[in-house]
């Protein structure tokens, strides 16, 4: 029964996950720095990955076409936006390394496709009903 609702709703989830992904990011990204949970792992390892998650959390908000350009630069415009922001923040510091990092992120989910169509946990985004058209959008 809930396999079959998140098999429903599974657009709905990933759009629902990618906004509480990018309200947390954004508090995180421009927020007094506070006690760090992951103080001791690298800062361009935490972009990378974050935008790897948010990669995926685009790509599969949008099944009917591909990881695409369109995805791509929607995604480093918020990496953009991102660091323009913290430039004006007294507390915080733009650079070009973490922009670096979110691009590296978002090439890795574009090299990591074939693998994660393997992962249980992920893979409805390749399985899901809109997919199964002939006339998959780019």
């Amino acid at each position: 029964m809930i396999t079959k609702f998140l098999q429903h709703n599974y657009v709905l989830l990933a759009r629902l996950a990618l906004s509480i992904c990018l309200i947390a990011i954004s508090i995180l990204a421009f927020s007094p720095a506070v006690v760090d949970p992951l103080i001791h792992t690298s800062d361009k390892l935490k972009h990378g990955f974050a935008f790897l998650v948010l990669a995926y959390l685009v790509d599969a908000a949008w099944p009917t076409s591909t990881f695409n350009y369109q995805k791509w630069l929607g995604l480093l415009g918020y990496g953009v936006f991102i660091e323009a922001v913290q430039y004006f923040i007294p507390y915080r510091s733009a650079s070009w390394l973490d922009l670096l990092a979110d691009t590296s992120g978002i090439l890795c989910y574009g090299l990591l496709i074939p693998g994660f169509k393997h992962l249980p946990l992920i893979n409805w985004r390749w399985q899901h009903p809109m997919l199964s058209s002939p006339h998959q959008q780019d």
